[in-house]
């Protein structure tokens, strides 16, 4: 299995007229003012735009905050949780809703341990329905 696609999703009210690339700059990022970070923007207008600094990209997206790893590490990880703690500091007074780390790894074929290990008991009630199984897909959500 190789890791693919990490990121941190902070999901609230976020006030988009905050989140400019300077204020991401200091306040997220903590860099000095005036410490040139990358700013990607769409060129077809449609998408949010980015700013990126070492390996993490920040996207303000309407209701959530997104922390894109450019590296799947926990070294990064861990950075990229400071930069959602920082933005969720600098901004106590933003509704949030949930917050969410996806580490996603993807395999040419399912490791039959990871199966085992993951297996419901529905499964097996649609297989002795004679149901066959196409996709598997495991997740809780909390409150």
């Amino acid at each position: 299995m190789e890791a693919a696609d990490w990121n941190i999703v902070v999901l609230g009210h976020w006030n988009r007229a905050i989140l400019t690339p300077n204020w991401i700059a200091e306040k997220v990022f903590c860099l000095p003012p005036g410490t040139p970070v990358n700013v990607l923007v769409p060129l077809d207008g449609f998408g949010p735009f980015q700013v990126e600094h070492g390996r993490i990209t920040v996207i303000p997206i309407p209701g959530q905050l997104v922390f894109q790893l450019g590296a799947m590490t926990p070294e990064l990880l861990g950075q990229a949780s400071q930069c959602a703690r920082n933005a969720i500091s600098a901004l106590p007074a933003t509704p949030l809703r949930a917050c969410g780390i996806n580490i996603r790894f993807t395999a040419a074929e399912a490791p039959g341990e990871l199966i085992e290990r993951t297996r419901g008991q529905t499964e097996q009630l649609l297989s002795d329905a004679g149901y066959s199984l196409q996709m598997r897909r495991r997740g809780e959500t909390v409150e």
